[in-house]
């Protein structure tokens, strides 16, 4: 049952048993996304294809799916994991090769004969883009087919919503994808959406947003000005698919904790979009205290109101500053974060009364919270759940982490259904 509150680490993982530990720095595969589970949600083409139903692959796609984790393989080895005959998986690698995208990596050990070929996908022929645009800075960060991280720039430039300021942004752009290495080919641009943002087909509305106030960005003068097409990413959804890549659970709310509070929902490695438009701030606004604290939605009792970070502070007190002053020991300060944590562990509860998954937390919190909040949290949730069975993870929020992740997240598109890269059609 959902709770209403009564008004009023660095990544640990807790559990029943195991004590705090380090999360694993471990790189797992690209995971992709999963489409929502009843009618498509209004999207663009691109954001259509991203979070399309899967389908399956042929016998030239699957081969190439196999080949991507970057482990070298034979035409025998390929044809056992994938059940296919040995025709069936020649034919595959010549498609691929003919794509440019296959590599020899040398031979195995012979039983008999000549040596065999090994066999892995060239990833450094193609990127996917991510873009952030930030009050102060312009950030762009290119990763390869691996999803590894291949080339960054962060580049001075004061937001404006004008077209001024979007053809710049383009102009910076063009001079980056000029300068990398082996001029690869650009499959796509994300661009990673932050702040008090809703993303529909035609563009991104930005309402009472503390860095662009309320404006309305149409995707069309997106695509113009960045002289690309461009797909738009949520920065939760964002930071989600960045976290997975750096082995994050597989089945867990990611909670994006920073002034204000959002959620994104990962069901077997891959991100569960909502119907309709995405709001990075959805959890944000669901009612927390019935006729409580006004909201900057115009709404009353919102759980950003209670649970944002920026709710802490006393009024001309800075956030660093009531961390320092906690640390400390002052009372007033212990009470206060206390109503905190009994706040934001009952927003917590309730997204796993909903779903019931594990609990990983991301963005800014990772800067001010420690093991011994996590733990005081994770037994606060324990209380509102009745259950121990299952983690809460505080990860560590790495520079960018938002922009990489918007771009694999598009990537994962693209490996999810290699047809039109296989084709050069990308």
């Amino acid at each position: 049952m959902l709770q209403t509150a009564a008004p009023s680490p660095f990544s640990t993982q807790l559990s029943p048993t195991a004590q705090p530990t380090a999360s694993s720095a471990t790189t797992a595969p690209l995971n992709t996304t999963a489409p929502p589970s009843s009618a498509e949600p209004s999207a663009t083409p691109a954001q259509s294809r991203l979070f399309a139903r899967p389908q399956p692959l042929p016998s030239r796609d699957a081969v190439f799916n196999l080949l991507i984790d970057g482990m070298p393989r034979t035409r025998r080895a390929i044809g056992e994991q994938l059940a296919m005959s040995a025709p069936t998986v020649a034919a595959a690698l010549q498609q691929i090769e003919q794509a440019g995208l296959l590599q020899r990596t040398g031979h195995d050990e012979s039983t008999g004969g000549r040596r065999p070929d090994m066999f892995t996908i060239a990833t450094d022929g193609h990127v996917v883009v991510g873009v952030s645009m930030r009050r102060t800075m312009l950030t762009c960060m290119a990763v390869d087919l691996a999803g590894n991280l291949v080339a960054r720039r962060r580049v001075p430039l004061p937001y404006r919503n004008e077209q001024l300021y979007y053809h710049r942004a383009g102009t910076l752009l063009s001079d980056f994808l000029a300068d990398l290495k082996g001029s690869p080919h650009v499959l796509g641009i994300a661009v990673c959406v932050s702040g008090a943002a809703t993303i529909d087909e035609d563009g991104i509305t930005f309402t009472h947003d503390e860095e662009r106030g309320s404006c309305r960005i149409p995707l069309t003068m997106l695509n113009e000005a960045l002289r690309r097409p461009v797909s738009l990413v949520g920065c939760g959804e964002a930071r989600a698919m960045a976290r997975l890549r750096e082995d994050g659970p597989r089945d867990a709310w990611y909670v994006t904790l920073g002034r204000h509070v959002g959620a994104t929902l990962v069901l077997d490695g891959r991100i569960h979009r909502p119907r309709g438009a995405v709001s990075n701030e959805a959890v944000g606004h669901m009612t927390l205290v019935p006729g409580g604290k006004p909201c900057q939605c115009g709404r009353s009792g919102c759980a950003n109101a209670y649970c944002g970070l920026a709710m802490l502070p006393e009024e001309g007190e800075s956030l660093p500053g009531f961390f320092s002053v906690l640390e400390q020991g002052e009372l007033h300060h212990r009470q206060r974060m206390d109503e905190w944590m009994d706040h934001f562990s009952t927003v917590l509860s309730n997204l796993r009364a909903c779903v019931d998954v594990d609990i990983v937390i991301v963005g800014e919190a990772a800067q001010y919270l420690d093991e011994h909040d996590v733990l005081r949290l994770y037994e606060r949730v324990c209380e509102r759940c009745g259950t121990r069975q299952f983690s809460l993870t505080l990860a560590p929020e790495d520079d960018g982490d938002d922009v990489r992740g918007a771009a694999l997240l598009v990537l994962s598109q693209h490996l999810r259904e290699p047809a039109a890269l296989l084709n050069g059609l990308a």
